[in-house]
């Protein structure tokens, strides 16, 4: 009994064990990037049109983001465990009301309110508390792991999605996920816990031209804040307006069949999570500023091939979407190690919740924006050359501008 209690104990505390629990809650919250699946029955179900099945997504994400910059404010006086618990039944709560919807105002108080607090609760607290446990390197690798479960979600969650909703329907689809998450996510949360206080220093040093004091009011006023808030707005931006489309733009622009589009965003998913370690081990060896530039040269790319491509090709449609599924993981592996490099870790999760709320907005522009054009038969050219010509204006100011993070080893 003591030999085992031992081995739960040294489990307990491993660092790469708190890795693992944090990519397993991610995952479980990443089935929301698997709405594209779901956006289409709720369309046909409530008898609306993109525009209105939008709004519990692009709500979903706007207080998930919102959640996180106000929880970045006072996480540091409870402990993870009770935030994460508390966001745990939220979302549970969410998914299981959302199957008694009727409507699309109902669904978007379920779906969108109240799931996205609790996502906006849980997803920040392995993020805020994992840089804790690799103060001597590898953050961003660490982080990086562990949102490669929000993104790997829809690998698993988008069949899972489609063979429910054949057999089940809507409403049991929903209430099912819910009850799942209300087990799962409580283990999780009971056995996720900070470092020991004593192995965790206060300060993280930084290079002294990068050193300011780290409150809101300061980072706010520095260029390299503003510039990182811009790659991270754009990036979100991009990145959720086409995932929350992907199942539409297959459908209505290369005439996929819906079952074929529920596997193809499983690989798309997989290219979302892999994004994330990749793009958090580049931030921490390249800098922030070389690995930002790459992420929009491979945007600008993807755009042009589905842009110059015809719309009936289903390779076209894998070769210019995966990328920019990937490209959205590597935002959100970035923002997160960039923040912590570039203004250190007081307040950092402060800091960092300023930072999300680009996510919040990208959210809403991205999915308005494409809803219209999805709406109206506009011609895809009305998306992606906009997204060039942003992405390589942004990219120039980038390279001008933009300070390199404290650990780059250039």
């Amino acid at each position: 009994m003591k030999d085992l209690l031992r081995m739960f104990t040294r489990v307990y505390n491993n660092r790469w064990f708190q890795v693992f629990l944090g990519f397993l809650a991610l995952l479980c919250l990443g089935t929301v990037y698997s709405y594209s699946i779901l956006r289409i029955e709720i369309e046909k179900e409530f008898s609306i049109g993109s525009g209105l099945s939008g709004i519990p997504y692009l709500t979903s994400l706007f207080f998930y983001a919102l959640t996180m910059f106000i929880s970045g404010r006072y996480l540091s006086r409870f402990s993870p465990t009770k935030i994460m618990l508390i966001g745990s039944i939220l979302v549970s709560i969410g998914w299981i009301l959302s199957g008694l919807a009727s409507n699309i105002i109902f669904l978007t108080i379920t779906y969108g309110l109240i799931m996205g607090v609790g996502v906006g609760l849980l997803y920040g607290i392995p993020i805020l508390v994992i840089p804790k446990w690799f103060i001597k390197g590898n953050k961003g690798l660490a982080v990086g792991l562990i949102l490669a479960g929000f993104g790997l979600s829809p690998l698993i969650t988008s069949p899972l999605t489609q063979l429910s909703l054949d057999n089940s329907g809507l409403s049991s689809t929903f209430v099912s996920f819910g009850v799942a998450f209300g087990i799962v996510l409580p283990i999780i949360s009971l056995l996720f816990h900070n470092p020991k206080e004593e192995s965790t220093p206060l300060v993280v040093k930084v290079k002294k031209d990068l050193s300011i004091e780290n409150s809101n009011k300061s980072i706010v006023k520095t260029k390299n804040f503003w510039l990182l808030y811009l790659n991270f707005l754009f990036g979100t931006t991009t990145g959720l307006m086409i995932i929350g489309s992907t199942g539409l733009i297959g459908t209505q622009y290369y005439n996929i069949e819906i079952h074929i589009i529920a596997f193809t965003i499983s690989a798309f998913a997989f290219s979302n999570a892999i994004g994330r370690p990749i793009f958090g081990t580049l931030n921490d060896y390249l800098g922030t500023k070389k690995a930002i530039s790459l992420i929009h040269i491979i945007t600008i790319i993807s755009s042009g091939i589905i842009i110059l491509n015809p719309f009936n090709s289903f390779f076209v449609f894998l070769l210019g979407f995966a990328p920019l599924w990937m490209m959205l993981g590597a935002w959100l592996a970035i923002a997160p190690a960039a923040t912590y490099s570039l203004f250190g870790e007081t307040n950092y999760p402060r800091n960092y919740g300023i930072i999300f709320t680009g996510y919040g907005f990208g959210a809403i522009i991205g999915v308005l924006f494409s809803s219209r054009v999805f709406d109206v038969n506009l011609s895809l050219d009305f998306i992606f050359i906009p997204i060039i010509i942003i992405s390589s204006v942004i990219l120039f100011l980038s390279l001008m501008f933009l300070g390199n993070s404290s650990n780059s080893k250039e």
